[in-house]
């Protein structure tokens, strides 16, 4: 994973061999665990997530990141269970493996902790949080 300190046109530079780059957003169905998971076949999660990246990529992005949106009422970043960064860092990584481009992780809403620990396991270059304070009601 790129370094912390670098700027960002080098880390970009570093991750994608370039300083200007796009980056397709793969938003993942509900995930088992999440509020509207529906039973749906986690495979058919992974697919949709791979075919959503394979998409982006022959569009022409430059890699993709992978986010939890379809987990809609996003947890708080302490509630999120561990089914969550299991799930995300299977798909990032066959994301990764398969296509060969740049991965990054965002685990909404906010969650920097289970976002790195994914990026970890998935090999994945970059993690996106998208935000420093929230209020939660």
């Amino acid at each position: 994973m790129t370094q912390l300190g670098q700027s960002g046109a080098d880390a970009l530079l570093e991750l994608f061999g370039r300083t200007k780059v796009v980056i397709g957003v793969v938003h993942l169905a509900p995930l088992p665990g999440s509020p509207r998971f529906d039973g749906e076949a986690v495979e058919a999660i992974y697919q949709q997530g791979l075919d959503d990246a394979r998409s982006y990529l022959d569009g022409g992005c430059d890699g993709v990141i992978v986010e939890n949106h379809g987990d809609i009422p996003f947890a708080k970043p302490d509630d999120i269970g561990p089914e969550t960064a299991a799930y995300m860092a299977v798909v990032s990584d066959r994301i990764r493996r398969e296509l060969g481009k740049p991965v990054g992780i965002n685990v909404l809403a906010n969650a920097a902790i289970p976002a790195l620990a994914i990026a970890s396991a998935a090999g994945a270059g970059f993690i996106r949080v998208n935000q420093w304070a929230n209020a939660y009601v």
